[in-house]
């Protein structure tokens, strides 16, 4: 056998026996589901039989979080979660304008201009500021943003955004 042959068998067997490794934990997991399953039904067929007062009593609802900080909290009542994407880029704008200017983070810097009622309403795009970050600090789609200003896929130190470029 020819030295390329011998390394070529000594490779495959290497990664067959990796193969073979990775595959007895994920082995041992099936074994060990299959029988929390068998588990299961017994649980469940207690339950079942149990009273609604003991049912309702092993239900635990989930914490409700808790926002880091009066900016986060004020995101979060008009719905940042869904960060208010263009309707025409599949999302649906937020009801409630302005947004939020929730402070300069490490990648956005720049400098907010407000509206005659001291809402956000342009941001200088400043160096080494990232769309994304934009994007968190106003609770906006950040991609919708730079699309909608003509700042998609690259933007510039200087660059003007507006805002809410979508809210008449």
């Amino acid at each position: 056998m020819n030295l390329a042959a011998k390394i070529t068998t000594g490779a495959a067997v290497l990664v067959v026996g990796g193969l073979v490794a990775l595959a007895i934990p994920a082995m041992a997991s099936i074994g060990q589901a299959a029988h929390g399953t068998a588990e299961g039904v017994v649980n469940l067929t207690e339950t079942l039989e149990a009273s609604p007062t003991q049912v309702a009593a092993t239900v635990t609802p989930e914490p409700t979080p808790t926002p880091r900080d009066p900016k986060q909290a004020a995101a979060w009542a008009i719905g940042c979660d869904d960060f208010g994407a263009h309707p025409a880029y599949g999302g649906t704008p937020v009801a409630t304008y302005p947004r939020p200017d929730r402070g300069p983070s490490e990648y956005a810097q720049g400098t907010v201009t407000l509206d005659d009622e001291g809402n956000p309403k342009y941001y200088t795009v400043a160096p080494g500021d990232s769309g994304m970050s934009i994007g968190e600090r106003f609770c906006i789609d950040y991609v919708s943003l730079l699309v909608v200003n003509d700042a998609f896929p690259t933007m510039h130190p200087g660059q003007v955004l507006q805002i809410s470029p979508y809210n008449p």
